[in-house]
């Protein structure tokens, strides 16, 4: 998923203007609207987005919860019509609308909701890269606005849960929703990292047989991935914690335990974390030791092919002077005799250096 981010398109805008920051697609936003309880589930597609006016002023939340969904965010003008209707602050919009990578997860409350933005990352398992996404939410009571960049919805299996009334999800209010979409983007976290686990182990065996300069490339490319996915998940972590300790309305009391339980999912995923970075740093280190080692082994053979050449050639230099009176060059057995001198030589010192285990 190959996204362009720019800030220039805000430059001298003032705070709370809408606009995306991301990569315009021709593909219109996707908005369903759900709606369900213990005894009654439906569902309405908003393609039209005239139709929102008229739909979103007849929630009635004593029916049950409320989900709308939003699938891209290429019109701004669809989100001023949701703020509109929602009362939502303009700062939110413009957060929502900001999907940078840089944009770390935050957590804020309002006076008639509360406001959070996460990463949700995945793997390309094609080209060996992370693929991520901002997700924002907006929990009113019996209300849950959520909002994600792509026209793939990542929240599908929730819907399916919701749909055929899987779990406890019917019986509970928009507060456990929300729980269950941030816990569906920290599983996602795990998956990520069994992947890129399954990646450094190739990249492990690979600099054990051979050196491949691909391969240092392949271990910059997976400490940028980690980099990016700590970036994302200590945030999140502090963001869950905000959670535990504050005392809002709009999260149920009941629902406290499984955010508890969210937490320590984080924290297994930044113990993962931490254990890979420091796994590439030592698949970084034992690849140069291996190359170091390799250059050593070659500069062994061409030291010892040297030290044999020596005597050799100080042989051939003395008897390829061209001084007249040279007794041995008058010798019918010289040459000859020169030649088995030679190669008494190399293999003596051949003998020696196994004897040194030095060969």
């Amino acid at each position: 998923m190959n996204r362009t981010y720019s800030y220039k398109k805000k430059i001298n805008s003032p705070p709370g203007s809408l606009v995306y920051t991301g990569t315009k697609t021709s593909k219109k936003p996707e908005i369903t609207l759900i709606s369900y309880s213990n005894r009654h589930y439906e569902e309405k597609k908003i393609n039209d987005q005239s139709k929102l006016e008229e739909i979103l002023p007849n929630i009635d939340t004593n029916k049950g919860v409320f989900w709308l969904n939003v699938d891209g965010l290429s019109e701004p003008l669809i989100l001023e019509k949701l703020g509109t209707a929602f009362n939502l602050h303009p700062l939110t919009l413009e957060d929502i609308l900001n999907p940078h990578p840089n944009q770390r997860p935050k957590y804020e409350v309002y006076d008639d909701g509360l406001f959070i933005t996460v990463k949700h990352i995945d793997w390309n398992q094609e080209q060996y890269n992370l693929i991520y996404e901002q997700l924002s939410f907006v929990l009113k009571p019996g209300i849950l606005l959520s909002f994600q960049e792509s026209e793939e919805n990542v929240f599908l299996p929730i819907q399916n849960r919701i749909k055929t009334a899987k779990g406890r999800i019917r019986t509970m209010d928009s507060s456990y929703l929300l729980y269950a979409l941030l816990d569906s983007v920290v599983d996602r976290y795990f998956i990520t990292l069994e992947n890129i686990g399954d990646v450094i182990e190739t990249l492990e065996s690979n600099i054990s047989e051979k050196n491949n300069p691909k391969i240092m490339r392949e271990i910059h490319r997976l400490k940028s991935s980690i980099t990016f996915m700590r970036k994302s998940t200590w945030p999140l972590r502090d963001v869950v914690n905000t959670i535990l300790r504050s005392e809002n309305d709009y999260i149920d009391q009941s629902i406290y335990i499984y955010f508890r339980d969210l937490s320590d999912h984080i924290h297994q995923v930044i113990d993962t974390i931490d254990n890979y970075r420091e796994l590439l740093t030592g698949l970084m280190d034992l690849y140069l030791t291996s190359i170091g080692n390799k250059t050593n082994e070659i500069m062994k053979v061409l030291t010892i092919i040297s030290t044999i050449f020596i005597p050799l050639t100080f042989i051939a230099g003395v008897y390829g002077m061209n001084f007249k009176f040279m007794p041995e060059l008058n010798s019918p057995w010289g040459y000859p005799i020169v030649w088995v001198i030679m190669i008494l030589i190399s293999i003596g010192l051949v003998i020696y250096f196994r004897r040194k285990k030095w060969i």
